[in-house]
């Protein structure tokens, strides 16, 4: 999958994420697979937004007494790999400080490697002097230089924290370079100084915000109880989906994308259950937004009742075959529940939703949904427009799938809804191109005919920002393409 990723999409930035989607782990040979892959791939101009959870470590922000989420300040001493004072001389130089005011003043030169320390040092002004000791008691080093440190006491992004016995030496903290670039960014907000220090109090904007790691171990991104336990509860009766992907997962998935976007139209082109969409209602419902899912899926029956369907007789297509496909079986019916709250059989779903957005799942959402069945239609029946009724859906989903669809061919030639309007008899263009000027809204503007001159009439008469399209040619060439005609 990576490398046909690749192949295709050239010019886009592409990652893979690890989630841990079954901590108990199944056994396959040796190791106990505990995970699953999502691949994220971005365009050139495309935009990832915020997130109050990195979905990997422990969150790094603390919320106060009133009400602000702050972020947790690093320690200055280096840890981990290359921490040690040989590993990078120049960062190994003392500290003045004030231990009455509590106050940082400055650092000194870096001390060779050749010279060792005087932990009895102080200054002409009486200042202690603090050296980077680890906790073995060995010599460390700073995590940044003198001339950072000295920049980042002026701001303010330096504090010092208690003494030491054992190591003879303060605890420091400061704000990360990528905390500093939230302040500048907006993400992070200086709110005051302390009047002696000098040390900033810094909180988030808003929610604390950070960058989603490629890693996710999170308890709610376990398939089997936010997944197949999931659809048990919406759907009952025994109905199973093969290997549903957990809810809060694909949430979780889409939120970064399209945080910022309320109207956001999200395609799932193999939807299975139709996590997509559920998943999608949620976000919605947390901020308000008028997003869309349209899902995409066959409707195959299981190779395990295939047999016995065709031992009664029954093929695809008949009705008594295609309810037990995986369309018409789970994922008209979930959908179906999660917005009204009820199972197949009427009863109420049990259960509360967790995480980011608590409720009774019972409660389902305020949302529409909209089911249709793909078919196949000759290109005869649909130039002499004797098509219409089944080629009303994707007029109305490629004006954007809002307020009223016009189903059948209007009786005075022209109909126009919410967003789009129908002209089938270029006769009564007038009133057709008068109704579009009088709405607001309108994007598409479908005329039918087979005349490219009458065509190019009407398209030129409509307002600006009203796309004009001929029906039925796109269609009619897209069936010439496949087949090669």
């Amino acid at each position: 999958m990576g490398l046909l990723l690749e192949q295709t999409l050239p010019d886009h930035t592409i990652q893979q994420v690890t989630i841990v989607n079954n901590p108990k782990g199944v056994t396959q040979g040796y190791l106990s697979r505990v995970e699953e892959y999502a691949f994220f791939c971005f365009g050139p101009e495309c935009q990832i937004y915020s997130a109050d959870d990195d979905l990997l470590t422990v969150k790094e922000e603390k919320e106060t007494a009133d009400g602000l989420a702050r972020p947790r300040w690093k320690g200055l001493l280096r840890s981990g790999d290359e921490a040690q004072r040989k590993d990078r001389e120049q960062m190994f130089y003392p500290i003045w400080i004030d231990p009455k005011l509590g106050k940082i003043v400055g650092a000194g030169k870096y001390l060779p490697l050749s010279e060792e320390p005087d932990f009895s040092l102080s200054n002409e002004h009486g200042h202690a002097v603090v050296w980077p000791v680890r906790k073995d008691l060995s010599l460390g080093r700073w995590g940044v230089g003198v001339d950072t440190f000295n920049a980042l006491v002026k701001e303010g992004y330096i504090a010092l924290g208690k003494y030491d016995k054992k190591r003879k030496s303060w605890g420091l903290t400061y704000l990360t370079e990528q905390h500093r670039k939230d302040i500048d960014s907006g993400t992070l907000r200086v709110l005051s100084r302390d009047e002696t220090t000098g040390v900033a109090d810094v909180a988030f904007e808003g929610a604390a915000t950070r960058k989603i790691r490629t890693v996710w171990h999170r308890t709610s991104h376990d398939a089997g109880a936010y997944g197949t336990d999931l659809i048990g509860l919406f759907l009952g009766n025994g109905r199973t989906f093969p290997f549903p992907k957990s809810l809060y997962a694909v949430e979780d998935a889409l939120r970064p994308i399209v945080r910022g976007n309320k109207s956001a139209i999200i395609l799932d082109f193999f939807s299975g259950s139709g996590t997509s969409l559920h998943a999608t209602m949620r976000l919605n419902r947390q901020d308000d937004g008028r997003r869309q899912c349209i899902c995409v899926t066959n409707n195959e029956v299981k190779a395990s009742e295939q047999q016995a369907l065709k031992s009664d007789g029954l093929r695809p297509g008949d009705p008594e075959w295609e309810q037990w496909g995986i369309c018409d079986y789970i994922t008209k019916p979930r959908i179906k529940a999660a917005i009204t709250g009820q199972t197949p059989d009427g009863d109420p779903i049990k259960g509360d939703y967790k995480f980011t957005d608590e409720f009774p799942m019972a409660d389902g959402f305020a949302e529409n949904a909209e089911f249709f069945t793909l078919s196949y239609e000759t290109p005869v029946s649909v130039s002499h427009n004797r098509a219409f009724a089944r080629v009303a859906p994707l007029l109305w989903m490629k004006a954007g799938s809002e307020g009223r669809r016009i189903d059948s061919l209007p009786e005075a030639g022209w109909d126009v809804a919410d967003t789009y309007g129908l002209l089938t008899d270029l006769d009564a263009a007038a009133p057709y191109i008068a109704a579009i000027e009088a709405k607001d809204g309108i994007r598409i503007a479908y005329i039918v005919t087979d005349d490219d001159r009458r065509f190019q009439s009407v398209a030129q008469g409509l307002p600006d920002g009203v796309d004009a399209v001929r029906l039925y040619e796109s269609y009619l060439k897209n069936f010439r393409f496949s087949t090669g005609r």
